[in-house]
């Protein structure tokens, strides 16, 4: 529901994840601030769309939900990108893997940054793959097409959930593309 002093509307958000609320809100706010109707920003909202490769939802030949946020990551964007995993709709039920790249450009906070990301993944009762880079905490993957061939060996089934997220520099939106 978007309230606001010229009345409100129901709204339901056109992109995934609970972090977009916010954005929606300033892109409201300053909508209305510009004279454009309540209706009008209804409309926008609902019709917004994510540049490709942010939180794109789409359900794997397995059945198993693929939620490919391989455009760049950052500490922020990793844990709403794992927020957004553990509420997926059905996912509760299956398990839920993350296969992360690496956070490039993090400086001397990467190893703290990668292993914030590792127990919040941890909290969440996500599984991760990583990819690349041992700052997770876990054994990393060479490359894409070993995650491949990990999640293959999983036998992902509908009720199951994957994100699939890193920095560009890791490449993994051609993983999300071998999956689909």
């Amino acid at each position: 529901m978007l309230v606001s002093p010229w009345g409100q509307v129901a709204v339901r958000l056109g992109i995934r994840g609970v972090h977009n609320v916010s954005n929606a809100l300033a892109a409201a706010t300053a909508a209305l601030g510009l004279g454009i109707s309540l209706e009008q920003v209804a409309v926008g909202l609902e019709s917004a769309v994510t540049s490709p490769w942010r939180m794109d939802l789409q359900t794997m030949p397995s059945g198993a939900l693929l939620l490919n946020d391989s455009y760049n990551a950052g500490p922020a964007s990793m844990a709403a990108a794992l927020r957004a995993l553990s509420s997926l709709p059905g996912a509760g039920s299956g398990r839920r893997i993350a296969v992360l790249g690496l956070m490039a450009e993090l400086g001397d906070s990467a190893p703290q940054e990668h292993q914030a990301v590792a127990d919040l993944a941890d909290q969440l009762q996500i599984q991760i793959i990583a990819v690349g880079t041992d700052l997770y905490g876990v054994p990393p993957l060479a490359g894409i097409n070993e995650a491949e061939a990990a999640l293959d060996s999983m036998s992902l089934t509908t009720g199951d959930a994957v994100l699939v997220k890193g920095s560009r520099v890791a490449g993994l939106e051609r993983l999300a593309q071998l999956l689909l």
